[in-house]
């Protein structure tokens, strides 16, 4: 990706001739093309009217283009692919729609988004299973071993971040779910910040299920999702959330014989608001024109010497590994004794975009998100205002 390349797409992005903005593991910018997209879809609603033939015509084409885009940057079949409002919708649908016994056990790691655990605690209580926590490790082979520690025969699910929010581990899927299916269990992704800054090829990783949101790496409007099931996995699944969007026939109140709707259409209960699926398809395709492989090769080009500057930093800790292989966007590190005042007025003072936390203790974090459109002097500018902030 030449200086010619970014350029023309960072002048998709308006937002960021004012701000550094380190921060797409949160919310990613949105693009004019994606803004222009929701601004269509509104006014249109508002000429033509919501339950006008146009409108039912248009936003059906587009929710299912929508399905469609996602399963092929997926790598899967659109038939494999719910249309949700977050990675949390999608998690929320397999840890309680899996038939559980009592005794079964559940293996998470130690380095989950709040929704990456609290659902399966829940359906735990619920059910009688129990909850293992994994510790994640940044060497590749002793993930493993700890992996392999855990499991027994009365595993029935592994859940995992594939690049995790807290540390931003790229985990060895493929590896892990080979394991995981050699000891028949299931192998599901939190692919938050997987799809958009890195390949994802479900069947390639071998997982069987993989959630993901629009708002993050792939630049869509928030409220958007999607799940992965793979087909050969669809009946293990029971449909919780209920509603008119779930079944294909019934007859009424008594009919026994519900038919559900074809795939993972069955997840998709209620009405949803099909413009903001439109704008994510406008999303994806920008992703896709950019290329996934160019995203990847973009962000390991940048951010391999940011990471060895950042750890350079006086007390700094890198969290993130330095390997390529298990990193991507997101860099993690852990401090104590920085410019509290100054961190916290970052966009105020420096209208610079990163996620900055200080605990009761004194313990500091700051994580920050490159994407590809970022420059070089940017992460530069990122490092000198660390370095004013320094003890």
């Amino acid at each position: 990706m030449n200086d010619a390349d970014i350029a023309r797409y960072r002048a998709l992005f308006p937002v960021l001739e004012r701000v550094t903005y380190l921060n797409p593991g949160t919310y990613g910018p949105l693009s004019t093309r994606v803004a222009d997209a929701l601004r269509e879809w509104t006014t249109m609603l508002e000429l033509e009217g919501p339950y006008s033939p146009i409108a039912e015509q248009r936003g059906h084409e587009a929710y299912e283009a929508t399905r469609a885009k996602l399963a092929a940057l997926l790598g899967a079949e659109p038939s494999e692919i719910a249309l949700t409002r977050s990675v949390t919708d999608g998690t929320n649908i397999v840890a309680h729609g899996l038939r559980w016994q009592p005794g079964d056990e559940i293996i998470l790691s130690d380095k989950e988004h709040e929704s990456g655990w609290v659902n399966w605690q829940v359906a735990a209580q619920r059910h009688g299973a129990t909850v293992k926590v994994l510790a994640l490790a940044n060497d590749e082979e002793e993930l493993l071993r700890r992996l392999e520690a855990l499991l027994t025969p009365r595993t029935r699910i592994v859940f995992m971040s594939h690049v995790s929010c807290i540390t931003g581990l790229r985990i060895p899927a493929a590896r892990l779910a080979k394991l995981v299916h050699d000891r028949g269990a299931l192998f599901m992704l939190d692919g938050a910040h997987g799809a958009g800054q890195i390949p994802v090829d479900v069947r390639a990783l071998g997982c069987d299920f993989y959630t993901g949101c629009g708002h993050k790496w792939l630049m869509g409007p928030q409220g958007t999702g999607y799940l992965y099931i793979a087909k050969e996995r669809l009946e293990e699944v029971e449909s919780v959330w209920v509603g008119w969007g779930s079944r294909a026939a019934g007859k009424g109140p008594g009919d026994a014989q519900l038919v559900w709707a074809e795939g993972n259409r069955r997840f998709e209960c209620a009405t949803r608001l099909w413009g903001i699926y439109a704008a994510l398809g406008v999303a994806v395709d920008l992703i896709q024109e950019v290329g996934v492989e160019r995203i990847e090769a973009r962000v390991r080009e940048l951010v391999g010497p940011f990471k060895r500057e950042l750890a350079a930093l006086p007390g700094m800790e890198l969290q993130t590994p330095h390997a390529p292989h298990l990193s991507a966007g997101l860099v993690r590190l852990s401090f104590r004794g920085y410019d509290h005042d100054q961190l916290a007025r970052r966009y105020e003072d420096q209208r610079m975009l990163f996620q900055y936390s200080r605990f009761e203790d004194g313990a500091q974090t700051i994580r920050f998100a490159v994407a590809y459109f970022m420059r070089p002097e940017e992460l530069q500018r990122a490092l000198d205002f660390l370095r004013r902030c320094a003890p």
